[in-house]
């Protein structure tokens, strides 16, 4: 209303529609200098989170059908292929899995090595969806040296700080239905729609209390901290840089070169006033044993030397997961340059 464009409907029409043969009869003449110039092959590295979905859901569909019809044992042969297809078209994760291998290994890993990586990551999404459908049995999950009181406790609430190391969600998808329902996850499942449409269609308690990190502001964390009040349990994970970019993380060691990891799990454990812990689910012959330890009883971030707070946080949090890295060098799953430059 009251408002005026500056479009001009005759004239600018026209303009627009004699650009693209102008366009189309240059290029020929353009070619031989592109073709001589290509552009260089080493670009910034992209974000995690822009890294889309490779996975068309229709194929999906059809690994998630095999999974009811022949169950675990035979899933290795249906989705090796599949697998295959993913390392080899796979560029930007072929690269990240060779980097991060060479450094967890102490050389460059072979093809074989490299292959197992992500086979392993295949198994995992398979893995998932058995556990939110009923046919991955709560005997698969091992906990080792059993779950601390404190966090068992149903009136006391607590962070649990997770990674992409191992299977976490199978923790989720075979707890007690009255502990799932304590526990609030906040994760960032866009790049990965297809996957995660088809486990909430087969399952219709795994898109419970999830909260998208993109959308985290003041009223979450009141509502997180209502939560954490009642006795729930916050999940946030520790390695990966937030989705908005690089700007709110610190650099800190892992495995002997610095990266980047998130300060947001931190502040936000600050913010809750809450007990923290570290989980890890790492597989182990057909099963996953869960390892839960104390962080800190509580988190304070002073104003003075903030920053070198949040780099220690983070240290900390890194050396845990590059011991566990070791222990199961091919369950950690980010496959982008983790030590690159944001």
């Amino acid at each position: 209303p009251e408002n005026s464009s500056n479009f001009r409907m005759g004239a600018d029409n026209f303009r627009t529609a004699a650009m693209h043969p102008r366009l189309f009869s240059t290029m020929p003449a353009k070619l031989p200098f592109l073709l001589a110039h290509p552009p260089p092959k080493t670009a910034a590295p992209r974000h995690w989170a822009r890294l889309s979905e490779r996975g068309v859901y229709l194929g999906l569909v059809f690994c998630a059908a095999s999974c009811r019809l022949i169950g675990r044992a035979g899933q290795r042969a249906v989705i090796a292929p599949i697998v295959l297809y993913f390392l080899l078209t796979g560029r930007v994760q072929r690269r990240a899995s060779r980097a991060y291998l060479t450094r967890v290994l102490g050389r460059p890993p072979s093809r074989g090595e490299v292959w197992r990586h992500f086979m392993n990551f295949g198994l995992r999404a398979v893995d998932v969806f058995l556990a939110w459908t009923g046919r991955l049995p709560s005997a698969a999950l091992l906990t080792e040296g059993g779950v601390p009181a404190e966090l068992a406790d149903e009136k006391r609430g607590a962070l649990l700080v997770v990674s992409h190391l191992g299977n976490v969600e199978v923790v989720r998808a075979l707890a007690p239905a009255s502990l799932r329902e304590r526990v609030t996850v906040l994760v960032h499942t866009r790049n990965a729609a297809n996957f995660h449409r088809i486990v909430s269609e087969n399952a219709g308690d795994y898109a419970g209390n999830l909260i998208q990190v993109t959308e985290v502001g003041p009223e979450t964390v009141i509502a997180l901290s209502e939560r954490i009040a009642a006795g729930g349990i916050v999940v946030i994970a520790g390695d990966r840089i937030p989705v908005s970019g690089a700007g709110r993380s610190v650099a800190v060691p892992f495995f002997g070169e610095k990266a980047r990891f998130p300060e947001g799990p931190w502040v936000l454990a600050a913010l809750l006033g809450c007990p923290v812990y570290l989980m890890h689910c790492l597989a182990e012959g057909g099963r996953y044993r869960l390892t839960i330890e104390p962080f800190a009883e509580r988190i304070d971030l002073p104003r003075r030397g903030r920053t070198e707070a949040l780099q220690g946080l983070a240290a900390r949090f890194a050396a845990r997961l590059e011991r566990y890295c070791i222990q199961a060098p091919y369950q950690w799953y980010n496959f982008y340059d983790f030590w690159g430059a944001p």
